[in-house]
């Protein structure tokens, strides 16, 4: 059986970056399901360390691993922390570590089986903490399930101490950690 393409893209995306000399971790889906938390996705997300004067050798490394971007616009766009591209027709959402979560994300990242070759994405708990950043609807759908996967390997230490410094403790999100714990018998 063929491997879907957004699994091929990135493949594609983690060779370019590697063969570059890029540290990388993909997350979103693709990691949710290393940790056991399979979902269909369209897209592949992932962190790259690069400054902004790296973007030139990025954008090269992107293209040469077969990525289209217009570089102007992925230019601009980066100077917010992220720009996009597509690979095999799939988007990429690139993210830069403009962020302390992201920096310590990619510190942390770990290498994983992925088909016939490695790949590097970012841990269950960074997982947890870019989903309650984001707190789209389906983040955290995707937190009921990383939850009940598992719960007791996860890093307390670390996921308290990000959550602290994340978010003021009348964030909703601070909130919905809470329940989350207490839902999976952590609290």
């Amino acid at each position: 059986m063929a491997e879907p393409v957004v699994i091929l893209a990135a493949a594609d995306v983690a060779a370019a970056l590697e063969g570059a000399g890029f540290a990388y971790a993909v997350g979103g889906a693709i990691a949710l399901a290393y940790w056991g938390v399979p979902r269909a996705t369209v897209d592949v997300d992932v962190g790259v360390a690069a400054e902004a004067m790296q973007l030139p050798e990025l954008f090269a490394a992107l293209r040469r691993g077969g990525c289209e971007l217009d570089e102007a616009k992925a230019a601009e766009a980066a100077m917010r922390g992220d720009f996009g591209c597509r690979a095999r027709g799939v988007r990429v959402d690139v993210f830069l570590p403009v962020l302390p979560l992201a920096r310590s994300a990619l510190e942390r990242r770990v290498s994983v089986p992925f088909g016939s070759r490695q790949l590097w994405i970012v841990t269950k708990e960074d997982a947890v903490l870019f989903k309650l950043l984001f707190g789209r609807t389906k983040d955290l759908a995707d937190l009921e399930r990383l939850f009940s996967v598992h719960p007791e390997a996860l890093d307390r230490g670390y996921l308290d101490g990000w959550v602290a410094a994340l978010f003021t403790a009348d964030d909703p999100r601070r909130a919905t950690y809470a329940s989350l714990l207490a839902r999976a018998g952590l609290s």
